[in-house]
């Protein structure tokens, strides 16, 4: 299975949410991650870790189609803003292609573009799934209310669970360890959990599950 974080905007949180995805579906499975990012944060927060967890990651900024990360039971691809095409790669590999947000309308709007790309993508890749992600979402309902109504209305299906910003996730990097692993009783640890098992039945259920 394969499931790729994909935004054409810089900013979003790709590469940390990756990385805590892949932290909170190991402790289920190994997990391996491939980053496909020229700037290589996901290898360099890995390269960090105090101590080894069930997560394997390699580095491909060229994004081979054959790179052997991509037969991984999971693996989880972290890609580049800005570079259509390892996001047109994601999009014919992947099972399932999050698409992170911060509650902006900038954000928002720089990602639309990927819905037509989905939809191209989709002739080769039918099995493919994309899910919108609220991602270092600050506490503000309101703002979080709007930019979820604004993206469904623009045709994107937009995760039930949105994940907090939290200075903890930085922290947690420094020690090069996803936040369930560094700080296991905190509490957007349990967003996290939610958002993997939401993905993980969008993968299982399709499109229709859970609109």
């Amino acid at each position: 299975m394969i499931i790729a974080l994909v935004n054409q905007k810089g900013g979003p949180g790709k590469t940390a949410l990756t990385y805590n995805l892949a932290g909170i579906l190991s402790e289920l499975e190994p997990v391996t991650a491939l980053d496909t990012d020229p700037q290589g944060s996901l290898t360099a927060a890995w390269s960090l870790r105090v101590r080894e967890v069930p997560i394997a990651v390699s580095t491909a900024p060229a994004f081979p189609l054959d790179h052997p990360a991509l037969d991984a039971p999971l693996c989880l691809v972290d890609t580049p803003p800005g570079h259509e095409r390892h996001a047109r790669k994601a999009l014919a590999l992947a099972d399932l292609v999050l698409v992170p947000l911060t509650p902006s309308p900038l954000d928002l709007m720089a990602s639309l573009p990927l819905l037509a790309m989905a939809a191209e993508a989709r002739r080769i890749n039918p099995r493919l799934r994309m899910l919108a992600v609220l991602n270092q979402v600050k506490a503000n309902a309101t703002l979080r209310e709007t930019i979820t109504g604004m993206a469904k209305e623009r045709g994107f299906r937009v995760a039930q669970t949105w994940v907090p910003h939290t200075v903890a996730v930085s922290e947690a990097l420094l020690e090069g360890l996803p936040l369930n692993y560094a700080r296991p009783a905190h509490p957007a640890v349990e967003f996290l959990r939610e958002l993997a098992r939401e993905a993980m039945e969008v993968v299982a259920y399709g499109e229709d599950k859970g609109r």
